[in-house]
């Protein structure tokens, strides 16, 4: 489940402009892509962001379930994007029905964005799991070879091993972190 930022909390109309820009660069990743799709111009989706900010900034306090903030957050942000592109349907040459059968389509696909999307975080907490499982010298191996994306020779000079050790000692932390992997992954 995504979360605020913990520093965003209390009243939104007394919070400082740092605390407003994390809230808006949350909002952004939270919404972002999901405008994107409906709008198809990177424009007006930053305008739609824009303004559901502004509506979550007004309308925060008045949120009794503080726990559904991101829903409540998607909803003004889709609601936002139907507006404006119902504002903006005079200078448009699409249809009434094309536009539904569109948006249909386009809920078809957000649904399966959403799937894949949950499918991913539960994957991805299980390789963070089994990456804790596994020795912390592989975890250092693997997290500076792919995470901070460094080459063998940083690595094994950070390790004090040769680049052969390193590359034998890569192969054992893939094994070992598949092993944990599909352990965890089948047992889910």
């Amino acid at each position: 489940m995504v979360k605020l930022p913990p520093s965003i909390n209390g009243d939104l109309n007394i919070m400082e402009n740092n605390t407003r820009e994390k809230l808006y660069l949350h909002l952004r990743d939270v919404i972002y892509r999901d405008i994107l799709f409906l709008t198809k111009d990177r424009n007006l989706a930053e305008d739609v962001v824009h303004d559901s900010f502004i509506k979550v900034i007004l309308n925060y306090n008045k949120l009794e379930n503080r726990t559904k903030i991101i829903g409540w957050m998607k909803t003004i942000g889709r609601n936002t994007a139907y507006d404006l592109l119902k504002k903006n349907l005079k200078y448009s040459s699409m249809s009434s029905i094309e536009i539904v059968e569109n948006t249909d389509y386009q809920y078809n696909i957000l649904e399966k964005t959403v799937e894949i999307n949950i499918e991913n975080k539960m994957r991805d907490e299980m390789l963070y799991e089994a990456l804790s499982m596994i020795k912390p010298n592989y975890q250092r191996a693997l997290y500076l070879f792919y995470f901070q994306e460094r080459s063998y020779k940083e690595i094994s000079r950070d390790l004090n091993i040769t680049e052969q050790a390193l590359a034998q000692l890569l192969v054992r932390a893939r094994n070992s972190l598949q092993k944990h992997y599909l352990r965890k992954w089948t047992n889910k």
